[in-house]
């Protein structure tokens, strides 16, 4: 009976340590599962800075013709042209500035496919979408409106859709003058001119259309 009695101890002693044991195994799991979580979060970033980068410099034209010649090459050159002569009406354009064309989507829609393009230089993208919000000034017919986007990628174009839904419902809850800037919803910033009688007026920015988180986007 003594012995009996003596095992006890023992066998309490042993049931702790297991516990223990089991324990370290949990803590070793969780935290290999959470290195495992926190590495391929990592590698999803690079890969999407990569793919950024990789577009910083294309641009998305929507509702250009297509050309009509038959040579993928003279296509080409004629997707070129379009281009060149949309943007030079916002921008200075040289020969070299615009190459890359690329039409996106399937042939035989009954709109003009999207056509991207890559501008040589970045300041002059840069300065072409700050222009763009007065590209289809004086056009009232929206079938000839033509609309430039910046080239992003699913991640950047999902962000962009969450946003529009809550700027929609936060309009829907009454705040005004909101607007997606850079990746943000921010307040519309005001201006302000003087008039004849010197009394500063404020004077809103033009709207901007919204499509794909640009600011001269399709409405969707």
């Amino acid at each position: 009976m003594d012995k009996l009695l003596d095992l006890i101890p023992m066998m309490q002693n042993l049931g702790t340590r297991l516990e223990h044991l089991e324990s370290g195994l949990m803590g070793k799991k969780l935290e290999e599962k959470i290195e495992e979580v926190v590495d391929r979060k990592l590698a999803e970033m690079m890969e999407e800075q990569k793919e950024v980068e990789k577009r910083k410099n294309n641009l998305i034209l929507v509702n250009v013709k297509e050309s009509t010649r038959i040579e993928i090459e003279e296509k080409k050159e004629d997707d070129i042209e379009a281009a060149k002569h949309i943007f030079g009406m916002l921008v200075d354009i040289e020969e070299g500035d615009v190459v890359e064309p690329v039409r996106l989507g399937k042939v035989g829609g009954s709109a003009p496919r999207m056509l991207r393009v890559t501008i040589r230089n970045e300041e002059k993208k840069k300065e072409i979408m700050r222009k763009a919000p007065t590209l289809n000034r004086g056009t009232n017919d929206r079938n000839k409106k033509v609309y430039i986007n910046h080239d992003q990628t699913p991640m950047q174009r999902q962000k962009y859709k969450d946003l529009r839904v809550e700027l929609d419902q936060r309009a829907a809850a009454g705040e005004k003058n909101l607007v997606i800037r850079q990746g943000k919803i921010v307040e519309r910033k005001t201006r302000t001119k003087t008039v004849d009688n010197n009394e500063q007026t404020a004077v809103k920015d033009d709207a901007t259309a919204a499509s794909k988180g640009t600011s001269n986007g399709r409405p969707e």
